[in-house]
């Protein structure tokens, strides 16, 4: 859900994005990796400033969730450095310290946890814990992690 607020008119709009993306508002025609925005995005009750800043909010929004999406179908293909190619230039996109980066970091974990790489897992999911604000997410990804370096301990010889 979007919450669009305007305190000058003192008003505020609730949209699933998928009904965004319906009206227009969010379409997206996707190049060779650049995406862009189409068509204009007008908010009832935003002035200039605030509907081009908004504008350039979703089309980052857009753009990440293509280039997630498209690292997503490499994934499924067992591409794996194809989508980690496309994870980190979505990666450089977002401020890779704060919330921006939670889809590109999920998607991230789902590659490295394909790969069996341990390393890189462990970095993104604990990254994922210490920033998560849901408790039941946060208890999933600690149980998704031990579950995972159970899986891949190395093998004791005796």
């Amino acid at each position: 859900m979007l919450l669009i607020q305007n305190k000058k008119f003192n008003f505020g709009l609730i949209f699933p994005f998928a009904l965004l993306a319906q009206i227009g508002a969010i379409a997206a025609c996707a190049g060779e990796n650049e995406p862009q925005n189409k068509n204009p995005i007008f908010v009832a009750g935003l002035d200039k400033s605030q509907e081009d800043q908004f504008a350039k909010n979703m089309d980052r929004i857009d753009r990440e969730y293509l280039w997630i999406q498209e690292a997503e179908k490499h994934l499924s293909e067992k591409r794996y450095q194809d989508a980690l190619n496309i994870l980190k230039k979505a990666f450089h996109q977002v401020n890779p310290n704060n919330k921006d980066s939670w889809m590109v970091r999920r998607t991230l974990l789902d590659v490295y946890e394909a790969m069996g790489d341990r390393e890189n897992f462990t970095k993104e999911i604990d990254w994922l814990i210490a920033h998560c604000q849901n408790e039941k997410t946060k208890k999933a990804f600690v149980e998704r992690k031990q579950v995972f370096l159970n899986k891949t301990a190395p093998k004791k010889i005796m």
